[in-house]
């Protein structure tokens, strides 16, 4: 009779017996198509460049926002500490609600106003790394069909 263990042992032979390694297969298969990866390494790591300028930018706005956000809410929450009590007088205490809900919408223009100048920005930085990376991007494409056109030249003259 098989034990619990022996029955696990078993198993993992037989998977281990069964199990084909795929990234031997498929870099055997890969190794079969001749190939130069050099324009697909070249091509992650200009991506991976520009993704993590995108990221920084991203990274920049969501802190400046965070910043601002912080600093609303503890000053509020500072302003509510002082806010009113009832002390039995209903006019003073009527004062003290308007003066804060007062304080409170020049605060909230304040910091809608902080938060369109960090969008502003990241909207025009945002545009000029498009921009920067599309002209690389026609810069090196240009250089490609010029390195195309001269490299068919000679073979039709041959051929011809």
């Amino acid at each position: 009779m098989y034990t619990q263990t022996s029955l696990v042992n078993l198993e993992r032979a037989f998977v281990m017996a069964g199990t084909q390694d795929m990234n031997k297969f498929f870099e055997n298969f890969m190794a079969s198509f001749p190939m130069d990866t050099a324009i697909f390494d070249d091509a992650v790591e200009k991506q991976s460049a520009i993704s993590k300028e995108y990221y920084d930018l991203f990274l920049g706005v969501a802190e400046k926002s965070t910043t601002v956000t912080y600093k609303w809410a503890t000053e509020t929450l500072a302003k509510m500490q002082k806010a009113p009590s009832y002390d039995g007088d209903p006019s003073s205490y009527a004062k003290s609600i308007g003066d804060f809900v007062s304080e409170q919408a020049d605060v909230a223009t304040e910091n809608l106003a902080a938060y369109a100048e960090i969008a502003k920005k990241a909207q025009m930085d945002s545009l000029s790394l498009f921009l920067s990376t599309a002209k690389e991007v026609q810069t090196e494409a240009a250089a490609a069909v010029k390195k195309a056109a001269n490299d068919v030249s000679p073979t039709k003259k041959k051929a011809a």
